[in-house]
């Protein structure tokens, strides 16, 4: 989770030292001496990162309910981006006019939208539902990861034993592990796609590495047992 703070205490020449001079929101005081009119934290909401303030009328809020406030349509971010790359850049860019404009006065509402890369007054998409499309990617993305998993342990077993026996009479391993055959394999999800689908295909592919495909996943488990119970011994 990213914050980001608008610059510090204004300069003495702006006109209204209790409101930021672009924006009209009300300065609050920070600990270090410093004000701030803004912060906001960078989200993945509705498969759109956000960057959404935790200050609501004049009030500092948690980012839970900040992030709370914008599901239910009663908050609006600053802006939306594809990636968290453009999100990041766009929330630095943001607290870099703002603090331009508190050191020496107004900056034109155009101007700051268009440098800061906001989507002030846009309507923020609505939380999306769940659809039965991304019930059915949810299963696929688990059950192909599944699969990734018990083949990667199935052409790897042979290398895991021999790396068991290379514990004991050292030397490079020839033949490839379970997890060099994960490396091998094509990936479950694209890159570039949800992260969450990256998350399901990790922890699914995980567990297709011990499943009792015959003895493979019994063997397997011995396997990282043993070379387990091994390096322990030679500390």
């Amino acid at each position: 989770m990213l914050y980001e703070r608008d610059y510090p205490t204004p300069e003495p020449e702006a006109a209204d030292q209790s409101k930021h001079p672009t924006t009209g929101k009300p300065m609050l005081k920070n600990e270090d001496g410093t004000v701030s009119t803004e912060e906001t934290i960078t989200e993945l909401v509705g498969g759109r990162w956000h960057n959404i303030p935790t200050i609501i009328n004049g009030q500092r809020v948690s980012p839970e309910q900040a992030i709370s406030a914008l599901e239910a349509g009663k908050h609006k971010s600053v802006g939306d981006y594809a990636t968290v790359q453009e999100a990041v850049a766009a929330a630095r860019a943001r607290s870099d006019v703002l603090g331009q404009a508190m050191k020496g006065g107004s900056l034109d509402a155009a101007a700051f939208e268009a440098q800061a890369g906001g989507t002030k007054g846009e309507k923020q998409p609505a939380k999306q539902p769940v659809t039965a499309g991304d019930l059915g990617m949810a299963a696929f993305d688990t059950l192909a990861s599944l699969l990734k998993g018990a083949t990667a342990a199935s052409l790897g077993l042979p290398g895991d034993i021999e790396s068991l026996v290379r514990l004991l009479t050292g030397g490079e391993n020839v033949m490839p592990t379970t997890e060099g055959m994960e490396k091998k394999l094509p990936p479950v999800v694209p890159e570039g796609s949800d992260p969450r689908r990256k998350v399901t295909e990790k922890g699914a592919t995980l567990v297709g590495e011990f499943l009792p495909v015959a003895p493979v996943g019994i063997a397997k488990a011995g396997v990282k047992a043993a070379r387990g119970a091994m390096k322990g011994a030679k500390k």
